[in-house]
């Protein structure tokens, strides 16, 4: 990720020495999401071809999801990436 790239997610002008030690905290509607269209965690989990746990850790946010599951809740979906994950900057490590 650029410094450009990053200063636009997060919206604030950093230096690339103090991009390095930011931790971002990604965020998701997925749970709410699921909720409003009644689809089960279950249902999801066959649909994306994962199982029921990784749905609900994501959900959670205890498991960040690969670039390719990340595309994959996008289409199932039908919704563009920033309705469903946001980037939060956490505490610097």
């Amino acid at each position: 990720m650029t410094v450009f790239a990053f200063h636009y997610i997060i919206g604030v002008k950093i230096s690339l020495h103090q991009w390095r030690r930011i931790r971002l905290v990604i965020r998701n509607n997925i749970q709410k999401i699921r909720l409003e269209r009644k689809i089960s965690q279950v249902q999801m989990a066959i649909d994306l071809n994962v199982t029921r746990q990784t749905i609900n850790a994501i959900e959670k946010e205890r498991y960040n999801p690969s670039l390719e599951l990340a595309l994959k809740i996008m289409d199932y979906f039908q919704l563009p990436i920033e309705e469903i994950f946001s980037i939060e900057k956490g505490d610097e490590e």
